[in-house]
């Protein structure tokens, strides 16, 4: 575990980090479908603690979930960056250690403390004695020539310069770096600036040599920051300003790159995450003293009345109301939610907002500006930004109107929306639904999402003239376009900048033929540069083959009426992800893309895969098949759902009158109060299922391109030959393998198929009812995660597992004593047994590795593994 502290030095939030970071680094991260709820429930379960540790306030609380997290662990902590000169740091480590000193954590588990200052372990020690620090490292410089090569690395990369002029050049560089104080920051930094102006000066014939003898001149000695903030003056004026507003955010903050981007749009100048290192955040805080100020904790910070940008939390605004008051020049406010809830007694009055009537930006967080916003909102001419995300509902009025420099408009809660938000022709990003007209705002580069009604101002044509957006759109309520005319309208093609389209139809009439739809997809003409497209209830028969061939990720959902899909590898060549969802009448897939790395089939229930040996087998062979669940479950079906198990038998049946040539059935077949009468039901529409599966006339074979890394069958009918054709194809690079309800597979394919699977890491099998064998899991030589789910035919005592294995969980499946006995798993690090039927009956094992839900048998159940590594063993009994 890894959690970085800097000089913001605070107890709860390292405990904090601790519990996320051990709840992700304990629980495989698991490769499944989100529709498939039982996986998705575990996976939920094993994640609880990194979507609730933030409601946990009191140390108490922190340690109890952080001991269950580290219980029967041994672990390295890393506690990076520390500065012990911050207020109420003793303090703070003794909360620390005192939790982690509770911890029933194993032995030989250690803490690793880093620090830029000497006397950090004497603070730490000095804050709690019972600390005891078993090694001090100092590390040294790097050597000078080392740190030389690296300047040189930055200042005169290779392939610039020939090599002769390169050697001659490095003497000067050389001189440049011993002032450098070793820094690598530094050596970065000043580095790449002198390798811009070198190329620039190479490129207009200008004297290098001179150029570098007026930078070794330079005396950057005694303060690391001197060689950094020479670098910054060299920044053009307006990044500058850029940079200078990082330091309104904390040490460590993650940047979204758009957030920055809109800040520093809303200032008049032209998804990834970025952090600031810590010098470059001391050199910001340096050039920026006498414009930003961030108050944050309980520092007693005083704001200069010459600052243009303040960060201040919403429980300190009271107390800093005289002094913002004053601030006549303050252009950017950002109010964050603070260490306490601010309630609606004692929010800041109106005059402190109502004073600052030359802002740019105004971003307000965790505050209820209802009663606030008729009073100083209308004040705001200069407004550029406005984010708003409160605790109450945000009164957007007229006046918003009125604020035409606005540029972006982020609301949460707004009530009721403005009707004449229309007037703001700059605004750029806009994130509030249930705009009319919004066709009239031109300049929007950002709509998260459009909404089509059947009224004026809310029609599909408002997107004719939006050519600017960019990204992603998602345009919902399609059911809404009353003609193909409006799609042509609306003017896609124009919109050069999206690179990822959602299209969402939402009346959820799955089966309801529309041959609009196709109208209307077909004239939407969609963008030219789209990487990405995701359809969601398309109702159409047909699929236009005019889409844009740049692809990369297609999603198709609800596309009730589609039968079959045109030959994939001509219309999206470049196509990386494929994912067919709820498709609930799709027969047959075409060729799939050559470039094919990640591909889905979730519930396509007439979807079927099989091969000429399937339609040659004997009756006897058939009848085998057919009685296999009959035989083997009849005590597991009485803990079934039985609404699940109608909903099965409705599709089953479905796809019998479909392969009969009848009409689909609308009828929902009865929910018997007797399960017996209900499963036995369900077995014969099962075997007369199977039997036309295995009387079909021709073969339809699942080909994969040798690209493909992730592969999900759930829902849909494949046979046993028809999966050892899938797998024995050249597929190198599979590395994740998920089967779930496929009723018809009876065994996995034997080891010379599963041997040529040499990357497969993760395998996953659920509700593979049928499923008696595991045959040549054991060739699969790189396997690390084993999920095995509802499995009751599965006959435990024929699988050899590989050894390679490092996380297993049994749920739902039969005897699994067996295929434990059978096992030798060396690297074994976590075990999960969660409704399963067993008989264990061996020696206790250590009772700190057991987490058991009610049955002491478990306790017996890791005996087997007393030599191996394994650290986690959690059992939850179910008779």
């Amino acid at each position: 575990m890894w959690v970085c502290t800097s000089r913001n030095f605070n107890a709860s939030e390292i405990m904090k980090d601790i519990i996320q970071q051990a709840s992700i680094a304990s629980e495989p991260q698991d490769p499944v479908a989100p529709d498939d709820q039982a996986v998705t429930i575990l996976t939920h379960l094993s994640n609880l603690d990194t979507m609730v540790v933030g409601n946990l306030n009191t140390p108490e609380a922190l340690r109890l979930k952080m001991n269950k997290k580290l219980n029967a662990k041994r672990f390295l902590l890393v506690i990076d960056d520390v500065w012990c000169d911050g207020e109420g740091h003793e303090n703070n480590w003794d909360t620390l250690f005192r939790c982690l000193s509770k911890c029933c954590c194993l032995p030989g588990s250690k803490i690793l403390v880093t620090s830029q200052t000497d006397d950090a372990p004497r603070k730490i020690v000095a804050a709690n004695g019972a600390a005891v620090v078993e090694y001090i490292c100092h590390l040294e410089d790097l050597a000078e020539n080392d740190f030389a090569d690296l300047f040189n690395e930055y200042a005169l990369p290779s392939g610039e310069f020939d090599s002769h002029l390169r050697e001659d050049l490095k003497k000067k560089c050389k001189t440049i770096a011993a002032k450098l104080n070793k820094d690598p920051t530094a050596a970065k930094m000043v580095g790449e600036t002198i390798a811009t102006k070198l190329a620039d000066l190479f490129r207009s014939q200008g004297n290098l040599h001179a150029y570098l003898e007026t930078i070794a001149d330079k005396d950057w000695s005694g303060d690391k920051t001197k060689a950094l903030m020479w670098s910054f003056r060299h920044l053009p004026a307006h990044l500058q300003r850029c940079f200078s507003y990082c330091r309104l955010y904390p040490r460590g903050y993650k940047f979204k790159a758009l957030e920055l981007v809109q800040l520093w749009m809303a200032q008049g100048k032209p998804v990834f995450y970025y952090t600031l290192h810590e010098l470059l955040y001391d050199l910001a805080e340096k050039v920026t003293r006498s414009d930003c100020v961030r108050i944050e904790g309980n520092r007693q910070s005083e704001i200069p009345s010459t600052i243009r940008h303040l960060c201040i939390p919403a429980d300190k605004l009271n107390e800093k109301k005289e002094e913002i008051c004053k601030l006549k020049k303050l252009r950017t406010l950002i109010v964050t939610e603070g260490e306490s809830v601010v309630s609606d007694e004692n929010v800041a009055t109106t005059d402190t907002f109502k004073s600052l009537k030359k802002l740019r930006v105004l971003q307000v967080l965790g505050l209820n500006l209802e009663k606030l916003t008729t009073k100083f909102i209308r004040e705001m001419k200069h407004l550029r930004i406005l984010r708003v995300s409160g605790t109450g509902e945000f009164v957007l009025l007229e006046a918003v109107s009125t604020l035409y420099q606005l540029q972006v408009l982020k609301v949460e809660n707004a009530r009721p929306i403005a009707a004449h938000l229309t007037n703001l022709v700059g605004l750029r990003y806009l994130r509030l639904s249930g705009i009319a007209e919004i066709g009239k705002l031109t300049s929007l580069q950002g709509l998260e999402i459009f909404r089509v009604r059947k009224e004026k101002g809310y029609e599909l044509e408002q997107l004719k003239n939006l050519n600017e957006l960019r990204g992603h759109l998602r345009i919902d309520n399609l059911e809404n376009v009353e003609s193909k005319e409006s799609a042509i309208a609306a003017d896609l093609k124009e919109k050069k900048h999206l690179d990822s389209l959602q299209l969402v139809w939402r009346d959820g009439e799955d089966n309801v033929n529309s041959n609009l739809d196709a109208e209307i997809l077909e004239d939407l003409q969609l963008p030219p540069n789209l990487t990405s497209l995701y359809l969601d209830g398309y109702r159409g028969p047909s699929w236009p083959e005019n889409q844009t061939s740049n692809i990369q990720e297609l999603v198709l959902r609800r596309c009730g009426m589609l039968e079959e899909l045109p030959p994939m590898d001509q219309l999206y060549p470049y196509c990386r992800s494929l994912k067919l969802r709820h498709i609930t009448r799709l027969e047959a897939l075409h060729t799939l893309p050559p470039r094919l790395q990640e591909f889905t089939i979730f519930r396509a229930p007439f979807l079927t895969f099989v091969t000429n040996e399937d339609l040659q087998l004997s009756q006897d062979d058939k009848r085998c098949i057919r009685e296999v669940m009959r035989n083997r479950t009849q005590e597991w079906f009485q803990h079934q759902s039985k609404e699940d198990l109608v909903h099965n038998e409705r599709e089953m049946r479905n796809f019998i009158a479909g392969m009969n040539g009848r009409e689909h059935s609308n009828i929902v077949p009865a929910a018997d109060a007797d399960i017996a009468a209900v499963w036995e039901r369900w077995l014969e529409t099962h075997e007369q299922k199977t039997e036309l599966i295995y009387s079909r006339q021709n073969e339809a074979k699942l080909l994969l391109p040798s690209t493909i890394t992730r592969l999900r069958l759930q829902g849909c009918n494949i046979t046993d030959h028809a999966l050892s054709v899938c797998l024995q194809q050249n597929l190198p690079s599979l590395t994740e393998l998920l089967l779930a309800d496929l009723r018809m597979i009876t065994r996995l394919p034997s080891a010379d198929v599963l041997a040529n699977l040499k990357s497969l890491q993760t395998l996953h099998l659920s509700d593979c009812w049928a499923l008696t064998s595991l045959d040549g899991i054991r060739s699969l030589r790189r396997l690390r995660y084993l999920h095995l789910i509802g499995c009751p035919c599965l006959d435990i005592e024929t699988a050899v597992l590989p050894s390679s294995l490092r996380h297993i969980l049994f749920e739902s499946c039969a005897d699994v004593d067996a295929i434990l006995a059978n096992a030798n798993l060396p690297r074994l690090l976590h075990l999960t047994i969660t409704q399963c039927r067993t008989a264990l009956s061996r020696k206790s094992h250590s009772a700190e590795l057991l987490e058991s839900g009610g049955s002491d048998e478990f306790a017996q159940v890791t005996q087997e593994f007393s030599n191996t590594r394994m650290s986690d063993f959690r059992g939850i009994h179910r008779n």
